[in-house]
């Protein structure tokens, strides 16, 4: 990802924790030149079939404060706009 305004690579690594195939992802989450105070977050995604397609739930977890998910909140729903208009 580039950060908005200065354009500086920033990077999220983490560790798969939990694969049940094919209904739940759970993985850390960890950022590299982004939010350097911020410890591991743990993210889970569940898939769901749902009518003719997949109801995806995300669940960001051990964010540390209002602020901090507000702006993964935002990142995740333009992450998912984007997904949208591909899929």
């Amino acid at each position: 990802m580039r950060r908005a305004g200065s354009g500086e690579t920033v990077y999220v690594h983490g560790s798969f924790l939990e694969i049940r195939v094919p209904e739940m992802l759970a993985y850390t989450w960890r950022w590299e030149n982004a939010f350097p105070q911020m410890p591991q977050t743990r993210v889970t995604v569940e898939f769901a079939a749902e009518g003719a397609g997949t109801l995806m739930t995300l669940k960001h977890e051990d964010l540390p404060e209002i602020p901090v998910c507000l702006q993964h909140r935002s990142g995740w729903l333009t992450a998912f706009d984007r997904i949208d208009k591909i899929l």
